[in-house]
């Protein structure tokens, strides 16, 4: 079995699944399929390919194939149920990269009305029309006065086109605005929009299906315990990583809620500045976070990592906000990898024109509170002109709340 079929055949898993109970059953199963000369051709560093899955950014799966596509079902599989067990932004990283990964290595080489046949199974009935077309629409007149049309071979009912493309709508490609749309179809020209939109598809039934098989699943430690004694007796390599995978990232969360822990009992400017400069990792920008960030921001940062596809102003606004802050530019980057259209390139350049190191070299200030309401991104009323006056905010009510105990503990020992 060759990897694309390995990655459909584990994903037709999970979309029948139904509990835990059933995704360790496949994984059984598949175990007892793998053939030692493939495991022993296939095995490689394990700990770098869950750290591509879960921890570093997204590759560019469409140009760059990379190791993850050469791996059996049961490491996909095994994967799906780390992210299970570690949390639903682990869900949405898998999730988010499997669906990129099956479009570049399954999608790609399924012929259209193959590719038609497969979506049904991921709730979106795409219809190909072949070498007709559904609809003809002239675009432009060339210069020796011909007629250039566009050939609409594609078609998707509206209802499923909503359904997948939800995401996608800050794109001003994918809003139905700019779409063709006609008897309750949206019609679509290329073949790559279509590959597109059922990857999106894909990310959504994946990341919707994972999530509530966790709802039904035991405890982290449970789960992780399970899928180790699985694992051991048939892949020990890929059991010891997930092993040492699982307590660095035990570790790190620990050293987040410290670190959010000692930031809270010793907030002064000074103090604050130094420990947002020292971020290493987005779990320690959101400890910091819930501590500290208005609303409207930390709003943002949940909903970036829920892989919500956020708007121009949206991210435009929490891009300033940590870049004024003070956050590491490679955070920031990092942070906006959880989006669902991340480019790296882009985004780079992007964060880097904001802080003032590309283009017009101006440093952008992040909206006013006013801006922020007009926008609709205000969340509550924090009586304050600015979200980076906030912390300000915060940093006085401390102290205030310091020097009370304070009082109150010289005045109980009098």
């Amino acid at each position: 079995m060759d990897s694309s079929e390995s990655m459909d055949k584990v994903l037709l898993s999970i979309l029948e699944a139904k509990s835990c109970e059933d995704l360790f059953r496949y994984l059984k199963r598949f175990l007892q399929e793998v053939e030692l000369s493939s495991l022993l051709k296939l095995y490689r560093d394990f700990d770098t390919i869950l750290n591509n899955m879960f921890l570093e950014y997204p590759r560019d799966i469409d140009s760059d194939s990379g190791d993850l596509f050469e791996l059996p079902n049961h490491v996909y599989l095994a994967l799906a149920l780390l992210s299970i067990a570690i949390g639903d932004m682990y869900i949405h990283r898998f999730a988010l990269r499997f669906s990129r990964m099956f479009r570049a290595k399954f999608l790609n080489n399924l012929d259209d009305d193959s590719i038609a046949r497969f979506s049904r199974r991921i709730e979106v009935r795409l219809e190909y029309s072949g070498s007709k077309c559904f609809k003809e629409i002239q675009s432009s007149i060339t210069k020796n006065d011909s007629i250039l049309t566009i050939c609409y071979r594609y078609r998707i009912p509206i209802v499923d086109y909503l359904r997948a493309a939800k995401k996608m709508f800050t794109e001003q490609p994918w809003k139905l605005s700019s779409v063709i749309l006609g008897r309750g179809y949206v019609y679509l020209e290329t073949r790559d929009k279509v590959l597109r939109l059922l990857s999106e598809q894909i990310y959504n039934v994946l990341s919707t299906k994972l999530r509530n098989i966790r709802n039904l699943c035991e405890s982290r430690d449970k789960l992780e315990e399970m899928l180790f004694n699985i694992l051991r007796d048939y892949d020990q390599e890929l059991a010891e990583a997930i092993k040492r995978f699982t307590q660095n990232l035990l570790n790190l969360e620990i050293a987040s809620v410290k670190q959010s822990a000692n930031l809270s009992e010793n907030l002064g400017t000074k103090i604050l500045l130094e420990e947002i400069s020292k971020i290493s990792s987005i779990e320690q920008l959101v400890a910091i976070s819930q501590k500290i960030f208005p609303p409207c921001i930390r709003d943002l940062i949940e909903a970036i990592l829920r892989g919500e596809n956020l708007s121009h102003h949206q991210r435009f606004a929490i891009a300033t906000f940590l870049i004024n802050l003070g956050v590491d530019l490679e955070i920031v980057v990092k942070l906006f990898s959880h989006s669902p259209d991340f480019n790296e390139k882009i985004a780079r350049y992007q964060v880097e024109h904001l802080a003032g190191l590309r283009g017009s070299r101006k440093k952008y200030l992040i909206y006013s509170c006013n801006t922020m309401k007009t926008l609709g991104m205000c969340k509550a009323e924090c009586r304050v002109k600015n979200p980076l006056l906030y912390l300000r905010k915060v940093l006085v009510s401390s102290k205030r709340q310091q020097e009370a105990e304070y009082r109150d503990s010289t005045t109980s020992s009098n």
